[in-house]
């Protein structure tokens, strides 16, 4: 009875015999054993059966970063998933970790385009990545959802910086070309030419114009140009 203990093995009948097994069945057959008893070479054979050992799984599921970040720009950045699971057998542990596959997703839609990508299996690796420009001048943000097979999820915020704001200048019209009368006359501004100029800033976010503004400017010098 390798696997079972008797509390006695003689005795004067009636005898009470305790049988136990030696430790928890932590594998997946039943254990079997015989014990038998003699009385003056009179045998009886008691069977002993002790049922295998219920299997589960014990889940594991990590992440190496809360939030990934991004620049207005667009990018990508990449985050490592740890998944797998191993057996238990009456809470004992039985073998080596296996991996387990995942899901990703945004479970709500986030305000950029984004692309996912596993890029191993082992230490799973995902890539996100951010195609879309943030013409915003402040970050925006995802929630990304990841799945196991076993039930545990994690989140991961996906950020996107605010957009790098820049400007462009321009006059209205770009060029013009005034006639100035040879001769003065008594009242110097009766001959005199005139034009309308126009100056306009645009603002700029990742590239895209979101407003234009006019501006104001100083009166230019006049220079004189001499043909020799």
């Amino acid at each position: 009875m390798a696997d079972f203990e008797a509390d006695k093995t003689s005795g004067t009948g009636p005898a009470l015999v305790r049988v136990h097994p030696l430790k928890v069945n932590d594998t997946e057959a039943d254990k079997k054993a015989s014990l038998i008893v003699d009385v003056n070479g009179v045998t009886k054979t008691v069977s002993l059966l002790q049922k295998k050992g219920t299997l589960s799984y014990e889940y594991q599921l990590e992440v190496n970063k809360d939030t990934l970040n991004i620049p207005g720009k667009g990018g990508t950045d990449t985050l490592v998933v740890t998944s797998r699971r191993r057996g238990m057998i009456n809470g004992t542990p039985q073998g080596d970790w296996e991996n387990v596959e995942v899901t990703a997703e945004f479970l709500e839609e986030p305000p950029f385009t984004a692309g996912l990508r596993f890029t191993d299996n082992e230490e799973k690796t995902l890539e996100v990545s951010i195609t879309s420009k943030n013409t915003t001048e402040q970050a925006i943000s995802g929630i990304l959802t990841i799945k196991q097979v076993g039930g545990l999820t994690k989140t991961v915020t996906v950020t996107q910086a605010a957009g790098e704001v820049t400007y462009s200048y321009r006059i209205d019209p770009t060029g013009t070309t005034l006639s100035v009368p040879k001769d003065q006359i008594t009242n110097p501004w009766e001959g005199s030419v005139r034009a309308t100029f126009t100056g306009y800033r645009a603002k700029l976010i990742e590239g895209t114009k979101v407003s234009e503004e006019v501006l104001p400017f100083k009166i230019p010098s006049i220079g004189e140009t001499k043909v020799i």
